[in-house]
């Protein structure tokens, strides 16, 4: 019989397997407070790991954890979650033509040139293809819109840029809280992103505010978060739009976000044995800008680094 248990550790990690002699089976983590639904596995003789279950995202997740961090649940109220059908897409002005790939300045705007490929959806193969040649065309390595500087990489912008091409939202500014309870009001609110006067309607988006409101709002827009990243792989595979997310424990820092992308004849994703996904194809703008990688240096399976607080693969139909 399934029991509610709640988290009384600052965080826990998910796996898909009861061990943890290795990261690589890390499928997510729970936080202090998060409630989970515990069930019995006779497959598991382990006195230490319980399974769980929890739906996050409108997604089941599976996995394993360690029993000794999970509490009983008490009697609580259950909260009302908010309605967001009224809050919409935004971007700053679109189409602006200096804004271009070979131009560090303007990144808050969407690409304006009138050459830039977009994802073709009228078959499987169009929208693979179509795919690559955003990717060649945003030419990450050599593109001054991506290059790092001493103090700031742009991750972000790379991935917001694959995203807009693909037909994927993703937002680079997203409505502020006063600004998302008058839209939630059905009141009328223009786009405002204005320093020298310091007057604000939208915000900036950074790595770890996109994990944040992928989480909150990504299922709006079309995002479904997923936890295998072999199913990811192929969902990439098929076409799809698919990144990842991982959320700094110190705001003050930068997160990472990058997209993985089509395999090709010559590109691969890197596989276990038995036919998983150990690591992604993926595309990426940071502190060392990669078109296509699978791992490198210490960064292989880089989203369950210790520095990171959550992460998160995301698919874009």
């Amino acid at each position: 019989m399934a029991e509610i248990r709640i988290v009384n550790t600052d965080s826990l990690n998910v796996r898909v397997t009861p061990t943890s002699r290795s990261s690589i089976n890390i499928i997510s983590r729970f936080y202090a407070g998060d409630e989970v639904e515990m069930f019995p596995d006779p497959n598991n003789t382990s006195s230490f790991w319980v399974r769980i279950k929890k739906i996050i995202n409108n997604k089941e997740l599976v996995g394993y954890v360690g029993g000794k961090y999970l509490d009983k649940k008490s009697d609580t109220t259950p909260v009302t979650q908010m309605e967001f059908n009224s809050l919409e897409a935004v971007h700053l002005l679109e189409n602006k033509r200096n804004v271009t790939r070979s131009n560090p300045h303007g990144r808050v705007y969407p690409l304006g040139e009138s050459s830039r490929p977009t994802r073709d959806l009228n078959s499987r193969q169009k929208r693979i293809d179509s795919l690559h040649k955003i990717v060649d065309w945003l030419d990450v390595e050599k593109s001054e819109r991506y290059q790092p500087t001493s103090k700031y990489t742009y991750c972000n912008i790379y991935t917001y840029d694959y995203c807009y091409l693909g037909g994927a939202y993703l937002p680079r500014v997203w409505w502020n809280p006063d600004s998302q309870c008058a839209l939630l009001r059905n009141k009328k609110v223009n786009v405002v992103l204005d320093y020298l006067n310091n007057s604000f309607t939208v915000r900036e988006m950074n790595a770890n505010n996109l994990h944040l409101w992928l989480e909150e709002f990504g299922a709006k827009f079309g995002w479904e978060r997923k936890f295998d990243v072999t199913e990811v792989q192929k969902d990439a595979n098929e076409g799809k739009i698919c990144i990842i997310t991982a959320q700094q424990l110190d705001a003050n820092r930068s997160g990472h976000i990058c997209p993985i992308v089509p395999e090709t004849d010559s590109l691969k994703a890197d596989y276990n044995d038995d036919g998983t996904v150990k690591f992604p194809l993926q595309s990426q703008a940071g502190g060392r800008n990669r078109k296509y990688f699978t791992h490198f240096g210490d960064h292989a399976k880089w989203w369950v680094r210790i520095n990171y607080r959550d992460f998160g693969f995301w698919v874009h139909d």
